[in-house]
């Protein structure tokens, strides 16, 4: 929702919401990325003098973490959304809210 100037909320623009989108797409994108450049030179650094099943358990390990820190994120973007806003939103100035109460929607409802 955005703000008119007589203070009645009105439906954000597609433009808007899907600028919102790609923004919060490209930072869960560039956190994905660095966690798999860190994972990478963990297992080639690792792996030199290591046994081929010993590598792939530094491996599987490796992407076992950035699995649990991408849905750490996850949540993180869903609670953002539930209140102020995710990154996107908050950078074009868009809001989720309640179509009765105009309040935030909450966590469960995000």
């Amino acid at each position: 929702m955005t703000n008119s100037p007589s203070g009645v909320q009105t439906a954000a623009s597609p433009g808007r919401r899907v600028a919102a989108y790609a923004i919060d797409t490209a930072v869960a994108y560039a956190i994905g990325a660095v966690l798999i450049g860190i994972a990478v030179g963990v297992v080639v650094g690792a792996g030199q003098g290591m046994s081929p099943t010993a590598l792939a358990v530094v491996a599987l390990l490796a992407y076992a973490v950035i699995a649990l820190v991408l849905f750490a994120w996850a949540l993180v973007y869903t609670a953002m959304q539930a209140g102020r806003g995710s990154i996107g939103q908050r950078l074009v100035h868009v809001q989720l809210q309640d179509a009765g109460t105009g309040g935030p929607i909450g966590f469960w409802r995000a």
